[in-house]
């Protein structure tokens, strides 16, 4: 599955890989692309920061966002899947310490919501 992401439907700190510009084409030209996926998935900030929170706390993998988003879409439930599935993980162009921020935010949240 591809997608045509937007550029201004895109934060360019989690997701700038995903990012797609279509420049001097027509809108014909970009309509006829976009005929030819399967589907499109829209994603939040926050799904993409659980589809790095995922891939650092469940798998041991530091990805940036643009690659986190499989997994981001596999856990909203936005991707139908029926029987074995493989996602592909790409992508590590992610600075450090907003990687530890994003991760750091999922296991705060955990643990507030565990105290109640």
């Amino acid at each position: 599955m591809s997608a045509l992401v937007p550029a201004n439907k895109v934060d360019a700190v989690r997701a700038l890989g995903a990012e797609v510009r279509i420049v001097g084409r027509s809108q014909d030209d970009a309509q006829e692309e976009a005929d030819r996926l399967d589907d499109v998935v829209l994603l939040t900030e926050e799904g993409i920061a659980e589809g790095i929170r995922h891939a650092f706390t469940a798998e041991g993998e530091m990805v940036e966002g643009a690659g986190a988003v499989g997994i981001a879409a596999l856990l909203a439930g936005k991707v139908a899947v029926k029987g074995p599935t493989i996602g592909l993980v790409s992508g590590r162009n992610i600075d450090e310490a907003l990687h530890r921020t994003i991760v750091n935010a999922g296991h705060a949240a955990l643990s507030a919501g565990g105290a109640r």
